[in-house]
C-alpha cells in the first residue's frame, strides 16, 4: 500500500478547493494516509454523488490513516486519498457519509509524483444520489444558497413574509406562494441572493 505523509486536510460535506478554506476550519494535520490511483470517471462520481463505498475497500483502509493530535497520534477509521493522476481528493467516511478534502497545492504536486507510478484501482461503489454542490460558485456563494433554502423552508407557511420578500427582491407583487418559494430557492443573480440572505439573517437575529 502506498502512503502520503505529513499533509493538511480539511474535510467537508462538499468539496472545496484549497483557496476556499477558511481560517476557522477544523484542519487536520495528517501523519500518514494511504493513496490509491483510480479512473477519472470514478473520481468524478465519488466527488459529485452520494455514494456507498464497497465494504471490502473500507476493510482495506481501516485504521491506516494517522492524525497528529496534541499528545501524540490518533488513527482515523476510514480515510484515504484518491487520485486520477491530475487531481487528489481526500475522503473520510464517517457513519456511512463521505467527507471530502482538497490538498494544498504544493502538497498535491509533490504527491502526484508518486501517483504516476501506481496502477489504477477498480474501486467499487454504488451511486445513491447526486450532490447539490454548484462547482461554478464559490464556497461562500454555495453556503449562502444552502442557508436560503433552509430558512425559506422555515417561513414557508408565512405567506405575508414570503410575499414581502419577493416584492423586495423583484419589485413585483406575486400572489402565487408556490411560485414565490420556487423562485426564491432558485435565484441565480448574486445581488438578489445577497438581498434575500440579509433579510433572512435579520429574521434569524430578531427571533
Amino acid at each position: 500500500m502506498n502512503y502520503i505523509y505529513d499533509i493538511l486536510l480539511n474535510y467537508k460535506e462538499e468539496y472545496y478547493d484549497f483557496y476556499d478554506w477558511n481560517k476557522n476550519d477544523n484542519m487536520e494535520h495528517i501523519r500518514k494516509i494511504p493513496i490509491f490511483r483510480v479512473s477519472t470517471d470514478d473520481l468524478f462520481n465519488i466527488v459529485n454523488n452520494k455514494v456507498k463505498i464497497d465494504p471490502l475497500f473500507l476493510e482495506k483502509i481501516y485504521n491506516k490513516t494517522e492524525l497528529f493530535i496534541k499528545n501524540g497520534v490518533k488513527k482515523i477509521k476510514y480515510a484515504c486519498l484518491l487520485s486520477d493522476g491530475d487531481l487528489i481528493i481526500g475522503i473520510n467516511i464517517i457513519n456511512k457519509k463521505i467527507k471530502l478534502s482538497s490538498l494544498l497545492i504544493d502538497e498535491e504536486l509533490d504527491s502526484l509524483e508518486d501517483v504516476y507510478k501506481m496502477d489504477i484501482l477498480d474501486i467499487k461503489y454504488i451511486i445513491q444520489g447526486k450532490n447539490n454542490y454548484n462547482w461554478f460558485k464559490t464556497r461562500n456563494q454555495n453556503e449562502k444558497n444552502k442557508f436560503l433554502i433552509k430558512e425559506i423552508n422555515k417561513i414557508i407557511d408565512d405567506k405575508e413574509k414570503l410575499k414581502y420578500l419577493y416584492y423586495d427582491c423583484f419589485d413585483y407583487k406575486e400572489e402565487d406562494v408556490d411560485k414565490i418559494v420556487k423562485e426564491l430557492m432558485n435565484i441565480k443573480d448574486d445581488k438578489i441572493v445577497n438581498k434575500v440572505y440579509d433579510f433572512l439573517k435579520l429574521l434569524e437575529f430578531n427571533k
